[in-house]
């Protein structure tokens, strides 16, 4: 079989993956296995995989790739399949080779920053933007990028909140809520009066969302009485917070952030090594909590409020000797959200020229958490495989 027809997928700058430079697949025993079970129709509203399309991808990728495929990559590929061979028409599937980039741009995966969410608005975006590139339809909306960006977070997490990939596809600071029915979500823009600064530490401790969330499922169940006012007191907190909007005070966020920390450690989701991040940063007269799911991967400090780059060093100096290196700065809370570009940006290298219509490059950005977090890019390039 000549080019035509194959699918590669490169994952740039991100060696934690510890996968090849380049993984292909063969399109045409997918696409067999795959139609029987129904592709898109361009309306269809469910575009949710059933337990019967999943379990068709992940063989036939163990068939292509042998059995040395992390779990983790596993679920990244069949998430890529899924909606590669729902998004796009068999016929483009099965004449074109095609190539898929993937770059990361200071976002830690696993690290409760929204990696996931933001891979699946990319991947979303991207395979509906080469749709309309191909002249197959008019235009990219967002609630269709969002939608399958869900779709593909169901394949990773299994009953994801929609929350990331909501606000990663919106962008800005959203409230989010979830339906009485558990499926249909509402969110509400909100802007503070001034940009808010955030330095992200990184705590390195590995964590799984799935397990974490799994724990306060199990501790939900067997203490109702007693979990129910905690998760009422973080819905408080929120209200709070968006409450005091367009400005908010230091001593009030200070005190908000606190409380939300301890109330999600009080449901076992905390870790020494966050509250150490809160403690150190609490010293400096700065409102820190835990973000994402916790259990170790990510802290965050506003930066706004006093002292400006001498307080950040002096942060960042103090969390160094207590082992905690990895920090990022982000100058801006509440990004744009899905954004398409005609060329690469940040001048990153690929092999695919953007110079031809029917490859260009799809970049996102990211804003996650309860109540604030961090910007953060991830790019798909997609074009004609070479």
């Amino acid at each position: 079989m000549n080019k035509d027809g194959i699918l590669g997928v490169q994952f740039h700058d991100l060696p934690e993956l510890n996968c090849p430079e380049e993984i292909t697949f063969q399109m045409e025993p997918i696409i067999t296995t795959l139609s029987p079970l129904g592709s898109w129709k361009g309306n269809q509203s469910n575009s949710i995989a059933s337990g019967e399309r999943l379990a068709s991808i992940k063989e036939e990728i163990g068939l292509q790739l042998g059995g040395e495929v992390e779990q983790n990559l596993i679920q990244s590929f069949t998430s890529i399949l899924h909606l590669l061979t729902n998004i796009l028409p068999e016929p483009l599937l099965a004449s074109e080779g095609m190539a898929i980039h993937i770059y990361r741009h200071n976002l830690p995966i696993g690290g409760g920053l929204g990696s996931s969410g933001a891979f699946s608005v990319s991947l979303a975006g991207a395979l509906l933007g080469y749709r309309v590139e191909s002249g197959l339809m008019g235009e990219v909306r967002g609630e269709d990028v969002n939608r399958w960006a869900f779709a593909s977070e169901t394949i990773l997490h299994g009953t994801p909140s929609g929350l990331d990939n909501s606000i990663s596809c919106y962008g800005g600071i959203q409230e989010f809520r979830r339906g009485e029915d558990g499926k249909e979500f509402h969110l509400t823009p909100h802007k503070p009066s001034s940009p808010l600064s955030l330095l992200i530490s990184n705590t390195n401790v590995p964590r799984q969302t799935s397990r974490l969330v799994g724990g306060v499922r199990d501790l939900f169940n067997h203490h109702p009485s007693i979990i129910t006012p905690i998760f009422e007191s973080i819905e408080g907190v929120v209200s709070s917070f968006l409450s005091s909007l367009p400005a908010v005070s230091i001593d009030q966020l200070t005190t908000l952030c606190s409380i939300n920390h301890s109330l999600l450690s009080a449901i076992g989701v905390g870790h020494p090594s966050l509250d150490l991040i809160v403690k150190e940063s609490g010293k400096l007269g700065l409102p820190s909590k835990l973000t994402g799911a916790g259990g170790g991967g990510c802290a965050f400090t506003v930066m706004d409020y006093a002292g400006g780059e001498e307080v950040e060093s002096l942060l960042r100096a103090a969390l160094k000797k207590q082992g905690i290196s990895n920090t990022i700065t982000s100058s801006m809370v509440g990004g744009d959200g899905f954004l398409f570009h005609d060329s690469i940006p940040l001048n990153l290298s690929s092999p695919v020229h953007s110079s031809n219509r029917n490859q260009r490059s799809f970049k996102m950005t990211v804003l996650l958490s309860t109540c604030l977090l961090a910007t953060s890019l991830v790019f798909f390039v997609i074009g004609k495989k070479k």
